[in-house]
């Protein structure tokens, strides 16, 4: 679900912006390895997200336009 990807996509941001940053202001700062199922999960679900959206917009304007429903 949307959570789910959000959740990944924190991760992500964490270990690929956050933890950089704080890498360099503590060395010894440990950084996870994102599995690549993860990194699958967070593809699959952006890609389903991506496809809902197009396809809500198209149906509204189909019907917008009296072609459809």
């Amino acid at each position: 679900s949307f959570s789910i990807v959000l959740s990944t996509t924190c991760v992500i941001a964490h270990n690929y912006i956050i933890a950089p940053i704080l890498k360099m202001i503590w060395p010894s700062f440990i950084v996870l390895e994102v599995p690549p199922d993860l990194w699958q999960l967070l593809k699959i679900g952006i890609g389903g997200y991506i496809v809902g959206r197009s396809g809500e917009k198209i149906v509204n304007i189909l019907k917008s336009t009296n072609k459809w429903g």
